[in-house]
């Protein structure tokens, strides 16, 4: 609570949680548009298994400032207003 005080912690931290599909294929699609074609379902696949890792990580660190929120077939209106209720909780 302490660092919270001095501003150290924000006061919530809110996640958006994806399909791993859905973020694969958009790593996918930006590595084609910066024309690397070499590996790019094994660079992609990384790259979601480390960003999981460090996700992982800061869970633990804002445990009790965080929350998620699933993006999984919502509009972005949805998931805005998600997030405004969350800060009108806090």
């Amino acid at each position: 609570m302490f660092l919270k005080s001095v501003g150290i912690l924000p006061d919530c931290v809110v996640v958006l949680n994806s399909s791993r599909n859905k973020a694969e294929e958009h790593l996918i699609s930006k590595l084609r548009q910066h024309g690397i074609k070499e590996n790019i379902e094994r660079i992609a696949k990384n790259s979601v298994d480390e960003s999981d890792l460090s996700l992982n990580s800061i869970k633990d660190i804002y445990k009790g400032f965080l929350s998620e929120i699933t993006t999984v077939n919502k509009s972005q209106n949805s998931i805005a207003e998600e997030i405004d209720v969350i800060n009108y909780n806090i």
